[in-house]
């Protein structure tokens, strides 16, 4: 079944072999190596660059429902991404049939279709293969979503950075409790160590934060602390109803108003709101309790907050953003900051540009502390230490929980990389992870060429 044709016009025969070369080599550095043809699609751009390929195993059929049947047969002998490529949606609604009576929802595979069967309306793909590759979303289906992401780049699967399996075989943050709720325990046994937890302002909302953070400080007497975060890896979107991360300045902007409006929240009470009066009888002053009204971009919030003030006023705000976005937002928020440079003159720089922001921001520098993370290995001697630093830090550490954990900081696939490539100033500029970290782990590293291999080897990644 055809749908109109939408968007801009195609690009021309040049830009779209072009991209059609390099999205086959993405696919092959990946891990894919066979390739279906259907009847009708070996002209086209892609298939041409399968064809062409060094490293593709080709396999033409002469009608859609053998190509189907192909692509799944390939899928299910190798356990790699097979591509089929065809010019109709009969075959991927063919297949998509197949899968779903054989239960068979693990089978990588991938399919570049051009219209699209009632089966596969949802997943809004253009009508035309040119313009699937104009915009680079070539891949439209597939029966394993975690196969390939939405540019039709293939991701890891037992060798994921992003796979849930390698988190959990290693060890490498797959398990985040809730800290509100840890801390609301921590609080009734302990009196003089601030509560800090990490929240995003990417995917809660004003009303919420404010709450659980004035209830933690009343419930500390006055202890507690919001470690700001705006997130950075698409695996997290997914698990809050979105296809990937909103982009690094989206973010911020996000993150600015969810500030506004939670002061905003924690100020709707007046310091001395509450009477509490028995005689009277009143329990607060309604002239004293405010109405936010909160009207912007991002979030409409009524209030007032349901919590009176809390002890400290407002809790404590945290930062850690090391990107010129994110010193920004710290030194327009931030009371306490806390930084993870991976040298002395890294963090030296790091300090006196943050506080000259702060002060540029019209705010006292020295009311807002640097808290540099320090790791300690303990040992009977210095050189008793140095050992057990190398065994830690060095001897006992999995390589794929290393590639693991950096991929989850910058949000990027390596899948395609070896290990001796080479992070470049443009890889980094082209993620919306965790930008400053892995710059300044870079620069710590020094020399010409810093490799994967460096980046993920060294303890500033490890330790994150």
């Amino acid at each position: 079944m055809s749908v109109p044709t939408a968007g801009p016009a195609p690009a021309s025969a040049d830009v779209q072999m072009a991209f059609a070369a390099t999205l086959v080599d993405e696919w092959a550095r990946g891990g894919m190596s066979h390739a279906v043809i259907s009847p009708g699609s070996r002209s086209t751009p892609l298939a041409v660059a399968l064809l062409r390929h060094p490293g593709m195993e080709i396999h033409v059929r002469l009608d859609e429902r053998s190509a189907a049947f192909t692509a799944l047969g390939v899928g299910m002998a190798t356990g790699r991404p097979a591509v089929m490529v065809t010019t109709s949606g009969t075959a991927a609604a063919e297949l998509h049939a197949a899968v779903a009576e054989a239960d068979l929802a693990r089978v990588p595979l991938m399919v570049c279709t051009a219209d699209r069967p009632p089966e596969l309306r949802d997943i809004g793909a253009p009508q035309t293969i040119d313009q699937q590759w104009l915009f680079g979303r070539a891949v439209r289906w597939y029966a394993d979503p975690g196969v390939a992401d939405a540019a039709g780049r293939p991701t890891w699967r037992s060798l994921a950075a992003r796979s849930v399996a390698e988190a959990v075989r290693t060890g490498a943050r797959p398990v985040k409790l809730d800290l509100s709720i840890v801390l609301g325990v921590a609080a009734a046994v302990t009196s003089r160590i601030g509560l800090g937890a990490t929240y995003s302002t990417t995917y809660y909302t004003p009303f919420h934060v404010a709450r659980t953070f004035a209830t933690l400080d009343h419930l500390s007497g006055g202890r507690a602390a919001w470690n700001v975060v705006t997130s950075v890896n698409d695996s997290e979107a997914q698990n809050y109803g979105m296809t990937e991360v909103l982009p690094q300045d989206a973010r911020y902007d996000r993150a600015d108003e969810f500030l506004e409006a939670t002061v905003g929240l924690w100020d709707s009470w007046d310091d001395d709101a509450l009477v509490l009066d028995r005689a009277t009888p009143l329990f607060a002053d309604p002239t004293k309790v405010h109405q936010l009204d909160h009207d912007g971009e991002w979030f409409k919030v009524r209030g007032p907050l349901t919590v009176p003030r809390c002890p400290q006023g407002r809790p404590v705000l945290l930062q850690a953003g090391s990107s010129g976005r994110g010193r920004d937002f710290a030194a327009r928020w931030a009371e306490l900051i806390f930084t993870g440079d991976p040298g002395i003159d890294i963090a030296r720089s790091h300090y006196k540009d943050q506080k000259e922001q702060i002060a540029a921001r019209g705010r006292n520098p020295d009311t807002v502390k640097m808290l540099p993370m320090a790791y300690t290995v303990v040992g009977e001697s210095k050189a008793h230490a140095e050992e057990r630093e190398q065994l830690f830090l060095h001897d006992l550490v999995d390589p794929m929980a290393s590639l693991t954990l950096l991929s989850e900081l910058m949000n990027y696939d390596f899948s395609g990389l070896e290990l001796d490539a080479p992070i470049t100033d443009e890889l980094i500029e082209s993620v919306s992870g965790i930008r400053g970290l892995v710059q300044n782990i870079k620069t710590h590293i020094g020399g010409e060429t810093v490799t994967l291999g460096d980046l993920a080897g060294h303890r500033a990644t490890l330790l994150q």
